[in-house]
C-alpha cells in the first residue's frame, strides 16, 4: 500500500530572536525569501532586522501565541 503526503504549504513563518542577539539573525536572504514568497512574518523581537523589511514583519515585543483546532489557527501577538 502506497501513502502519499500533500506537500505543506507555508503560510506563517514564526521567528524568535533577541534583540542584538550575537548571531545577526535573522539573515537578510531568509526574509527575502519570506516576503517574495508571500509568507506572514512575525518574531519576538526586531533583532537586526534591516529596516527594508519592517513593513513586511510583524514584531510582538514579546510572546507570539498560536492557536489551532487541528484545521485552523490564530496567531496573536
Amino acid at each position: 500500500m502506497l501513502i502519499f503526503c500533500t506537500p505543506a504549504i507555508m503560510e506563517a513563518a514564526i521567528i524568535s530572536v533577541g534583540n542584538n542577539n550575537d548571531y545577526w539573525q535573522p539573515h537578510p536572504s531568509v526574509m527575502e525569501r519570506l516576503i517574495a514568497a508571500g509568507i506572514h512574518i512575525y518574531q519576538t523581537e526586531r533583532g537586526w532586522l534591516k529596516d527594508e523589511f519592517l513593513d513586511s514583519v510583524h514584531i510582538a515585543g514579546a510572546n507570539i501565541i498560536i492557536e489551532s483546532d487541528g484545521v485552523d489557527y490564530k496567531i496573536e501577538y
